[in-house]
């Protein structure tokens, strides 16, 4: 007998990854706006660059967030063709 269905089994997953409070944040500001700079979140959160980095790259993992380069800058958007996202975006009630 199945007790978890697929959207079960994407909303935990979904839970494990946002269930840090600074990747939450980060996904919530990155949810808001078109895409936003490692440094520039550091200075935002008050915390590193290094934990900023090591914060996305679980969600880039995951498949939530994906990254551009811009010169020496790491800029992160969300995935909006992730499953994770969809789920994110149904809990939340439609948006982000």
């Amino acid at each position: 007998m199945q007790i978890l269905n697929r959207s079960d089994e994407t909303t935990l997953k979904l839970m494990q990854i946002l269930s840090d409070e600074t990747r939450y944040r980060l996904f919530k500001i990155l949810s808001r706006d078109d895409q936003q700079c490692v440094s520039e979140l550091s200075a935002l959160l008050g915390i590193s660059t290094s934990a900023v980095s090591q914060q996305f790259r679980i969600m880039e993992l995951s498949g939530m967030v994906a990254k551009k380069r811009h010169g020496q800058k790491i800029c992160y958007f969300v995935d909006q063709k992730s499953p994770l996202v969809a789920q994110f975006k149904k809990l939340q009630g439609g948006s982000i």
